[in-house]
C-alpha cells in the first residue's frame, strides 16, 4: 500500500531526512560542437574558458552563464570534479587546462599538445576539493606557446560527492 500523491523519490528523501542522512549533491553539464574561441591575451596566463554548457542534471548546483557550476548546498562538503574536453588552437601548441574553484586554478592542471592538426580530443581533468555554499567551479585554459585563442569545442563537466 502506497501513499497517494507522493512520489517514491519524495518518500526516500523523507526517510533520509528522518535518519539524518544528506542527499548527495551533484551537477553536470555538457556541450558538443561549440565554436566560440576563448581569447588568450598573454602566454601561460589562465583565463576562464568560454564553454556555453547546457545543464543536464543539477541537484544542489546551478549552471551560471553557461560555463560555471555553483554549489547551492547548505553546508561544506567534499566533491570530485571531472571533465572531458576537446579543444582546438594553433598547430603544435602547448596548452594548459585546469579546474578552477572561485577563479583559483588548483592542482588539476593538465598539459596538452595540439600536434600538427591543432586539436586535442578527450582530454581528462580531475580535482578533489571541498566546496562551501556558493562556491563556483569552472574550466580555465592557457596557451603556453603563444597568444593564439583556444576553442573548447566539446566539454562534459561533472561535480559529485
Amino acid at each position: 500500500m502506497g501513499i497517494v500523491g507522493i512520489t517514491r523519490a519524495e518518500v526516500r528523501r523523507l526517510i533520509a531526512a528522518a535518519l539524518g542522512e544528506q542527499e548527495k549533491a551533484s551537477g553536470d553539464a555538457y556541450r558538443y560542437g561549440h565554436s566560440t574561441p576563448t581569447g588568450i591575451q598573454s602566454t601561460s596566463t589562465f583565463v576562464p574558458a568560454d564553454l556555453d554548457l547546457v545543464a543536464n542534471h543539477l541537484h544542489d548546483f546551478t549552471l551560471l552563464n553557461g560555463d560555471t557550476l555553483r554549489y547551492d548546498g547548505t553546508s561544506a562538503r567534499s566533491f570530485v570534479v571531472q571533465a572531458i574536453i576537446g579543444l582546438t588552437a594553433g598547430n603544435n601548441e602547448e596548452l594548459m587546462v585546469a579546474v578552477a574553484v572561485n577563479g583559483s586554478v588548483g592542482a588539476s592542471i593538465t598539459y596538452l599538445s595540439t600536434g600538427g592538426g591543432g586539436r586535442v580530443s578527450a582530454a581528462p581533468l580531475l580535482l578533489h576539493c571541498d566546496l562551501q555554499p556558493n562556491d563556483e567551479v569552472t574550466i580555465f585554459v592557457a596557451n603556453a606557446s603563444s597568444s593564439h585563442d583556444i576553442t573548447v569545442e566539446d566539454c562534459y563537466l561533472l561535480v559529485h560527492e
